[in-house]
């Protein structure tokens, strides 16, 4: 069985040190390779990356590249100002179709790093359940350990310190032929309901609920840092939001907390 494993790589620019992903990526790709590089299998692990073809990257070691991104969020959107660019899901998943042929897909944040086991333990997990899909959750790591940033140079140390919990689903493992029926509409990353809309969507494609959620402490993937910008309500989630509801969600699909500034903030928008 074959696996293929795509991220979206960024361009790094002053903006992303916000979000922390001038750190966040090395990190990432480098987890990525030593991950597959121990696997007991490593030639049935395909790592993808994809960006958009107007970013100026090169293809990371042992990984290969997807065919380019076209469009952006505000490319659909119109409305949206150009201060984002976030890639629409639909486009991230076609481009992965296109390069791969393995029988199952998995799709992580750029900014979730995997534990050197990673990989045999999602084998496992589809050999032993037969699952059509199912997610991982995170766990949080510190930016600091023994008084040193952590980078791709030593991210090892981590492996050595208990991580807290998190409930936030970004580790995506489906069987590719869910693509064939899950709908993702315009959905764009970076905003919620991003994760929740892609969870419901290949929950809803399972037969016999052939789905799960591995939650964080079992040590399957980490993100570094609290940052938790996801909770602000700026024009972007009022849009990604607004989609989700044109695709038939309900408002259990938002986030708790942001649920009742959103609904103001569409209903202002209606106005």
């Amino acid at each position: 069985m074959k696996i293929a494993h795509i991220v979206n790589i960024l361009e790094i620019q002053p903006k992303h040190k916000a979000s922390y992903l001038h750190v966040a990526q090395p990190v990432t790709v480098k987890s990525m390779l030593d991950a597959k590089l121990k696997s007991k299998n490593p030639t049935n692990i395909d790592l993808i990356a994809v960006k958009h073809k107007d970013e100026n990257i090169e293809c990371p070691e042992g990984f290969r590249m997807a065919p380019d991104l076209t469009r952006y969020c505000y490319d659909v959107f119109p409305e949206l100002p150009k201060t984002k660019q976030l890639p629409l899901v639909v486009d991230i998943f076609t481009s992965l179709k296109q390069a791969s042929d393995a029988e199952y897909f998995i799709y992580t944040n750029i900014d979730i790093g995997l534990f050197p086991d990673f990989y045999d333990r999602v084998y496992s997990i589809i050999e032993k359940h037969k699952y059509g899909f199912f997610t991982i959750d995170r766990e949080i790591m510190p930016k600091y350990v023994d008084n040193k940033l952590i980078d791709q140079h030593n991210f090892k140390k981590l492996f050595n310190i208990a991580g807290d919990p998190h409930p936030g689903i970004d580790c995506f493992i489906f069987n590719k032929d869910l693509l064939k029926k899950s709908n993702f509409g315009h959905i764009f990353l970076g905003h919620p309901p991003v994760a929740r809309i892609i969870k419901g969507s290949f929950m809803q494609c399972c037969k016999n609920k052939m789905w799960s959620r591995i939650f964080s402490g079992d040590r399957f993937t980490f993100h570094i840092g609290h940052e938790s910008a996801w909770r602000q309500v700026d024009q972007f989630t009022v849009e990604n939001c607004r989609e989700a509801i044109r695709l038939g969600q309900s408002w259990a699909v938002f986030p708790v907390p942001l649920r009742s500034r959103l609904q103001a903030e569409l209903n202002n928008n209606r106005q």
